[in-house]
């Protein structure tokens, strides 16, 4: 919870212009109805945040396709609840992922901030991407296998535990503004050390992304905001937590 807070605190030192162009009044009502204020990503147009009028009452309850709408996602997207968060000043932060073909989008969230019933702004980072087939080409075992390898490990998780080999996930990764579809892959290794996130595509093979769990270093990494979506920071150890400043 301690981290939630601090890595909110550093995204709300951003000036909000530098994430997009601000639109305001009958500017950002033609973006989105009742709004007073529309955050747009210039380059794919994506809704980034928007604030609703004062005198609004847009209900939260039920209120998925108007938000499909104001987000311009297709037939093909669909939006899953995922948890809600109730912060001291009684805001209530709904989040939602999103979905492709029932396919979960990877870091393609949006969040609803609303209080007694009322939304009074929204906010998250997602890519329309490309229509693509969303049946894998490549059985999982063999993309497993592709992503076990990359690896060269001397021995696993699983095998020192006895469990059973991790599954992959099929997800939709976004990449350059499109969409690929992939399997995703939590390896992890005992001998050397390493946990990773391996993301092979599900067509081709290919190994698309690779991000690592296990860090002895400052790194820089992506962190979910509030109100700003995902964004860059650097985190350092600091006897023996880690540490944003």
């Amino acid at each position: 919870m301690i981290q939630n807070k601090v890595i909110l605190f550093v995204a709300l030192l951003f000036p909000i212009s530098t994430f997009g162009q601000l639109y305001q009044k009958e500017n950002a009502q033609k973006i989105v109805k009742d709004s007073k204020k529309v955050l747009v990503n210039e380059k794919d147009k994506t809704v980034k945040y928007f604030e609703t009028k004062d005198d609004s009452y847009i209900s939260v309850k039920g209120n998925e396709n108007w938000l499909k709408g104001v987000l311009g996602l297709s037939q093909k997207h669909n939006l899953q609840y995922k948890i809600e968060e109730e912060d001291r000043q009684g805001l209530i932060h709904r989040k939602y992922q999103i979905y492709y073909n029932n396919i979960p989008v990877e870091w393609n969230y949006y969040i609803i901030h609303y209080q007694r019933g009322r939304i009074v702004s929204a906010n998250g980072e997602y890519i329309l991407g490309t229509d693509i087939s969303t049946k894998p080409k490549m059985d999982e075992l063999v993309a497993f296998n592709i992503a076990k390898n990359s690896i060269e490990a001397k021995t696993y998780h699983w095998e020192v535990v006895n469990m059973e080999r991790p599954m992959g996930e099929l997800v939709i990764l976004p990449k350059d503004n499109l969409y690929v579809l992939a399997y995703k892959f939590d390896i992890w290794a005992e001998e050397p050390l390493s946990r990773q996130y391996i993301y092979v595509d599900a067509n081709n093979g290919n190994i698309i992304q690779i991000i690592d769990r296990i860090h002895n270093a400052n790194t820089i990494g992506n962190a979910e905001t509030m109100y700003n979506g995902t964004v860059s920071i650097t985190t350092d150890s600091y006897n023996g937590l880690f540490r944003v400043r």
